[in-house]
C-alpha cells in the first residue's frame, strides 16, 4: 500500500519537475526559517538563565539629558564609583548584595613563562554572591583577597595543563603577582559574561 502511495508521487514529481521543485525548496525554506526562529526564541529566553538568581537580579542604568534627547546606558565606565557604598548604605532594604563591576577587556596572565591574552574584569566583593559560579575547584570564599584570582576553566587549562591552578601564582600584565583561589566553570554564551576567563577583586 505505501509502496503504491510512494510510486505515485515519485511518478507526479518526475512528471512535474518544476512545480515539485518549487514545492520542495519552499517547504524546505520555510522549515529551515522555522527553526532558526525558534532557536533564536529559545536563545532570548534562556540569557542569564544560567544563574540561579537570574530572577532577583538587577542591573542599573544611568539616565542621560543632552540636548533634550534622552540616553540610557548600562555601561560601567558611566558610574560613579561611590554608587555602590551609596546603594549599600541608603538603599540596603532593597538591594542584599551590591557589586561594581568593570567591562571586560584583554589582559596579559603569565606562569613561569607561559603567557596567554585573555578576557577579564574586576568586581566588587559581592559579585560571586550575586552570580552563581560553579567552583570546580577551591573557592571564591577567599576573593575579598586584593591579590587573588579566580579562572576560568579554560584559561586555568591553558596556564597548568592538567594540573592543580589552586595555590598557583601567576603575574597580571606583568607586573600584578596573583595567588589563584578557585577555578569556575566557564559561563554559557547566552549569558551577560560570556567568554570572561578570569576575575580579580575591585580593590586591585
Amino acid at each position: 500500500m505505501f509502496k503504491n502511495y510512494f510510486k505515485t508521487a515519485w511518478r507526479n514529481l518526475v512528471k512535474n519537475k518544476p512545480a515539485a521543485f518549487i514545492n520542495i525548496a519552499g517547504l524546505s525554506i520555510g522549515m529551515a526559517v522555522t527553526m532558526l526562529i525558534a532557536l533564536w526564541i529559545w536563545d532570548e529566553l534562556s540569557f542569564d538563565n544560567y544563574n540561579e538568581n537570574f530572577n532577583k537580579i538587577a542591573q542599573i542604568a544611568r539616565k542621560e539629558i543632552t540636548n533634550g534627547n534622552a540616553y540610557v546606558s548600562s555601561g560601567n565606565n558611566h558610574f560613579p564609583i561611590p554608587l555602590s557604598l551609596e546603594l549599600r548604605t541608603n538603599y540596603n532594604n532593597l538591594f542584599k548584595h551590591v557589586a561594581l563591576a568593570t567591562e571586560t577587556g584583554k589582559h596579559v596572565l603569565d606562569f613561569n613563562g607561559n603567557k596567554f591574552s585573555e578576557q577579564g574584569m574586576y568586581v566588587e566583593k559581592d559579585f560571586t554572591s550575586i552570580f552563581s559560579l560553579k567552583m570546580l575547584a577551591g573557592s571564591s570564599a577567599d576573593f575579598s583577597n586584593p591579590n587573588s584570582i579566580l579562572l576560568g576553566k579554560a584559561a586555568a587549562k591553558a596556564l597548568f595543563g592538567d594540573g592543580n591552578a589552586v595555590g598557583q601564582v601567576v603575574k597580571l600584565d606583568n607586573t600584578e603577582p596573583l595567588k589563584v583561589s578557585g577555578v569556575f566553570d566557564d559561563l554559557p554564551d547566552n549569558t551577560t559574561f560570556a567568554r570572561t576567563d578570569f576575575i580579580c577583586p575591585w580593590s586591585l
